[in-house]
């Protein structure tokens, strides 16, 4: 990836880095969390919820029913994070 910035100058960004981007702007478009995922068996959009007291542990909220929109934008993370 290669772009042009007002002073004339050209970059390019590796592979790695174009992926994060790629996955930051995407999950901004939809104003999801870094938390936020939609489980791909229930069609519902889940958010990992972390919690502190004397130790540390996580859990999985249902938020709601996931839009065809955040199934498919999970549907690209999971192909962008080699989870398919």
């Amino acid at each position: 990836m290669k772009i042009t910035v007002s002073v004339a100058k050209e970059i390019e960004i590796d592979f790695e880095n174009q992926r994060k981007i790629t996955i930051q702007y995407l999950k901004s478009v939809l104003r999801w969390e870094d938390e936020d995922f939609v489980c791909l068996n229930t069609n519902v959009l889940m958010r990992k919820k972390i919690y502190h007291g004397s130790h540390s542990w996580s859990e999985d909220v249902a938020i709601r029913t996931a839009n065809h929109q955040e199934i498919a934008l999970q549907t690209i993370l999971n192909f962008l994070n080699n989870k398919v």
